[in-house]
C-alpha cells in the first residue's frame, strides 16, 4: 500500500471517514524491521486503513491476478 501511495497509483476516496482513519495512522517498525499501522492517538479509529490493506492483501493473493506492484 505504501508504494502504490507514494507511486500515485493508489486511489483513496476522499470521504470523511477516510479522512479520519488516515489522518490517526502511523508506522511503527518493530525489532524485525516489520512496519504495521498504529493509532497515533488511542482513542481514534484506524479500522478504515486495516480494512483497505486486508483487501489489498486479498486481492494480491489471488492466483487470477499479478502479484507485482510496479
Amino acid at each position: 500500500m505504501e508504494r502504490l501511495i507514494l507511486s500515485g497509483r493508489a486511489f483513496i476516496d476522499n470521504n470523511v471517514i477516510n479522512r479520519h482513519c488516515f489522518k490517526n495512522v502511523v508506522m511503527k517498525i518493530d525489532h524485525m524491521g516489520n512496519t504495521k499501522p498504529t493509532k497515533q492517538f488511542e482513542e481514534k479509529k484506524i479500522d478504515g486503513v486495516i480494512s483497505m490493506l486486508m483487501a489489498l492483501g486479498i486481492y494480491l493473493s489471488n492466483p487470477h491476478y499479478s502479484v507485482s506492484i510496479y
